[in-house]
């Protein structure tokens, strides 16, 4: 049973992303609060060619309305999910990867060009996690903006080669844009799981 939930949940979560977008099963744009920047997701024409030669079929489009300037922020395979901050000065990608993975990014909107890796802030914050180093099947999803300047995460998965057999793991984070992170206490997970 505790592995059928573990499954459920999983396939789930990327429905439940708070304020959120997911590319390409809901929309192909999103916009952010203010009305000045715009995430498109756009697939290949190639796009089934592309897959069989292991190339990533889809594209995701950062677009300024503003300037009109336009550039691709990540070829990618799977789905993608959009958080933007309150402020539209930064959005959260969730990279739902494959079976295996799932990864975040956090983006300036002035720079989309180069995002951050939440888990460096855990990384220098909080330490290395074995659950992580150690190639297991790991997802990172954001989760909500809890203000402009702080995103809560979550890592979750279960070990693959190096730990216990089966055993799964679950973390929740507060990541802050100024390079801090901690982890969330149970009364703060618990209103992440409320509507």
């Amino acid at each position: 049973m505790r592995i059928f939930i573990t499954i459920l949940s999983i396939l789930l979560l990327p429905c439940v992303a708070l304020a959120g977008e997911s590319f390409p099963w809901k929309a192909k744009n999103s916009v952010s609060p203010n009305g000045r920047y715009e995430l498109i997701w756009k697939a290949a024409p190639e796009a089934e060619l592309l897959k069989q030669k292991g190339t990533p079929p889809y594209q995701l489009i950062f677009r300024d309305l503003k300037t009109g300037v336009t550039h691709i922020i990540e070829k990618f395979e799977g789905s993608v999910d959009v958080l933007w901050a309150p402020d539209s000065n930064h959005f959260a990608i969730t990279y739902n990867w494959g079976s295996n993975v799932a990864f975040v990014s956090v983006y300036p909107s002035k720079d989309a060009s180069h995002g951050m890796n939440p888990y460096d802030n855990i990384k220098s914050k909080i330490g290395k996690m074995p659950e992580v180093e150690n190639d297991n099947h790991t997802y990172f999803h954001a989760l909500r903006w809890q203000d402009k300047d702080r995103l809560w995460i979550r890592l979750f998965g279960h070990w693959d080669t190096d730990g216990p057999k089966n055993k799964q793991f679950d973390y929740h984070f507060e990541i802050s844009l100024g390079g801090g992170a901690r982890r969330l206490r149970q009364a703060e997970i618990e209103t992440v799981k409320k509507p």
